[in-house]
């Protein structure tokens, strides 16, 4: 299982994930914005809480 140890709020709904093994990436959730449950994110300052 892979371990998440930190998560960083970027601009334009992405996010930094660094992993307990050393493994980083960006993950861009732009696309969930506004569906479902998602749809607290129409507001930005939400999403970056």
């Amino acid at each position: 299982m892979h371990k998440i140890i930190n998560a960083t709020v970027l601009h334009d709904y992405k996010v930094k994930l660094e992993y307990a093994d050393g493994k980083e990436g960006i993950v861009d959730l732009s696309h969930l914005v506004g569906r479902g449950v998602f749809a607290l994110w129409n507001d930005y300052n939400a999403f970056q809480n």
